[in-house]
């Protein structure tokens, strides 16, 4: 994420670069070190989601592949702590805001993970380098692999989680961009939404946790995991 700092990148926040370029960013970094077995990040996004509201489109993709995302607490950067320190410490070894185009970036930053891992002696680690004490570092654990993606398992992360919207004076609520419909009844109501791995379907109640609906899943399937349009909006007729 160093790469996107301005004025080496027309953003000025990792928010505004799109979806598919994230994925494809961490997909380079799976190819070059091999898959992770789970990775952290806060609530911004676009992995996180800062209103806890969803599980963003990309998280559900690296949860297919087997990769754990975990979210740290809302308004906690020391969650995260040594990322962060690492992060900053890498930014002024590199001397980031020097740099006069990507390209000269991208070997300070080769050169910053060449010391920090082979050449810097660790006092912590008896005066050893990182290598030294862990030469698993230059192993690829895991083999980044698309063909492994699992829908089952972004599945079994959806139903862990619940969900509440509220509910449109036309009896409609939105999830994932999408529209769904219940019976006016049910108007500027509060519904508690449930997902059920098995039918793939969405589970309604109202915050007495009494059932209202199922309503099918739109646009959860594995295509649309993979290419990041589960909140591509699919429209519905409305129900009668």
């Amino acid at each position: 994420m160093l790469l996107l700092i301005v004025p080496l990148s027309p953003h000025k926040r990792i928010s505004q670069v799109s979806e598919s370029c994230i994925k494809q960013a961490l997909i380079e970094v799976f190819q070059q070190w091999g898959q992770p077995k789970s990775i952290k990040v806060d609530n911004g996004k676009p992995i996180g989601d800062p209103q806890r509201k969803s599980i963003p489109q990309l998280a559900l993709w690296l949860t297919g592949l087997g990769i754990e995302v975990i979210f740290n607490r809302p308004r906690r950067p020391t969650d995260n702590a040594v990322v962060e320190r690492m992060q900053q410490t890498t930014r002024n070894w590199a001397e980031v805001k020097t740099a006069a185009n990507l390209q000269q970036l991208k070997q300070r930053l080769e050169q910053v993970r060449r010391i920090q891992r082979q050449l810097y002696p660790v006092p912590r680690l008896g005066g050893k380098t990182r290598i030294e004490t862990f030469p698993q570092l230059l192993q690829k654990t895991k083999v980044y692999c698309p063909v492994r993606f699992d829908t089952n398992r972004v599945y079994q992360k959806l139903s862990q989680f619940t969900f509440v919207r509220f509910v449109s004076a036309a009896g409609q609520f939105i999830l994932y961009n999408q529209i769904y419909y219940l019976t006016l009844q049910h108007k500027k109501q509060y519904v508690i939404i449930k997902f059920d791995p098995d039918q793939i379907l969405w589970h309604v109640y109202d915050d007495n946790n009494n059932f209202i609906d199922a309503l099918p899943a739109i646009n959860l399937e594995n295509k649309h995991f993979i290419s990041l349009t589960v909140c591509q909006r699919t429209f519905k007729k409305d129900r009668t």
